[in-house]
């Protein structure tokens, strides 16, 4: 997956261990197929393992920018042993440390807080070598054009987004699948799929869809009701869409209230940017014309 954005030769990962044989050094070999295609990548605590390697290799050659949360922090590599009865032994062998030099896994001396992580609220600036609003965790890396990076277990975004948290009535909603329950319900009284262009949750519809809460006896109280609203249109929509379209269509609703996923859309910019800066980067270290490597 990285070698189709990095230029080969470029670093992805590397392994160190306590033995000389379990360190190693994994490159691009071929060219990447789209170097000059702006890029965000988003990242939260459900990346993980290879997802932290991809994320990692881009941030640090400065090929795109990392959005979102930090993410799980799984970099271990561990080594299978064949034992007898047909049973094996995965035993830890070395760790996983991006380009930069970071260290990918996260402590795991506390199992309560390796499962239950507290979460950082760092914001890295993406100017090279500029002082923004950080607070540092772990040590500090450099990328390939000097924008500060973040060690100390899994990988810290370059822009981070929270994740918009269910109130108690969307949670509700969701619990109870009134959404997709609902959408059923439309789909057998309307057989005819409706203009996916033109489609939108009318009130007449969301009159319908307070009724069928109330028949269901799930009880969101009116001003609850108003202040998820937004949500609650969206969630008819997408399901609606689903029976009658299929989950491309649903899930592209759902993304226009992605919190993520529309601040990535909007950092594109930035992401272009880290294209110049890594150009730049590149160009330091050709060497002058006339002066032998």
């Amino acid at each position: 997956m990285s070698s189709r954005f990095l230029k080969q030769g470029d670093e992805i990962v590397l392994t160190k261990g306590r033995t000389e044989r379990a360190n190693d050094e994994f490159r691009v070999t071929t060219q990447g197929s789209t170097l000059d295609l702006p890029m965000v990548v988003l990242v939260n605590r459900g990346s993980a393992s290879a997802s932290e390697i991809v994320s990692g290799a881009i941030q640090d050659h400065d090929r795109g920018l990392v959005v979102g949360e930090t993410s799980w922090g799984k970099g271990l590599v561990q080594t299978v042993y064949t034992l007898s009865q047909d049973a094996a032994l995965a035993l830890t062998t070395a760790r996983y440390y991006t380009p930069s030099g970071r260290l990918i896994q996260r402590d795991y001396r506390s199992l309560e807080d390796y499962f239950s992580p507290a979460d950082d609220e760092e914001t890295v600036s993406t100017e090279p070598g500029a002082e923004g609003a950080e607070v540092p965790v772990g040590d500090t890396y450099y990328t390939d054009g000097g924008r500060k990076v973040f060690g100390g277990g899994g990988i810290h975004p370059d822009v981070r987004v929270e994740l918009e948290e269910l109130t108690k009535t969307t949670e509700l909603l969701e619990r109870k699948s009134a959404f997709f329950e609902f959408a059923t319900r439309y789909r057998a009284a309307h057989p005819e799929a409706p203009d996916e262009a033109t489609f939108e949750v009318s009130p007449e519809l969301l009159a319908q869809f307070r009724a069928y809460l109330a028949e269901r006896q799930i009880e969101v109280k009116d001003e609850d009701f108003a202040q998820n609203e937004a949500y609650v249109r969206r969630g008819i929509k997408a399901e609606i869409y689903s029976n009658y379209f299929g989950l491309v269509p649903r899930n592209r609703v759902l993304a226009e209230g992605d919190r993520q996923l529309q601040e990535a859309l909007r950092l594109f910019p930035e992401a272009e940017r880290l294209t110049a800066l890594r150009a730049a980067a590149e160009s330091r270290k050709q060497p002058a014309a006339g002066v032998p490597n």
